[in-house]
């Protein structure tokens, strides 16, 4: 129980690393629960940041 909730909180940080890219939040997300927060991470430096702006 302990091990999926590491891994669940891993996927979920890696999406809000990547919350800004083209995939953004969800899709990093889902690539973290399928692949694993690592494979997540990397593909978060490959497709980088948007190029369209954000409204804060």
């Amino acid at each position: 129980m302990i091990f999926w909730l590491a891994y669940m909180l891993l996927c979920i940080i890696a999406a809000y690393i990547g919350k800004d890219t083209r995939l953004g939040f969800w899709g990093v997300l889902v690539a973290g629960v399928f692949l694993t927060p690592v494979i997540s991470l990397a593909i978060v430096v490959l497709f980088g940041r948007s190029s369209s702006p954000t409204a804060k």
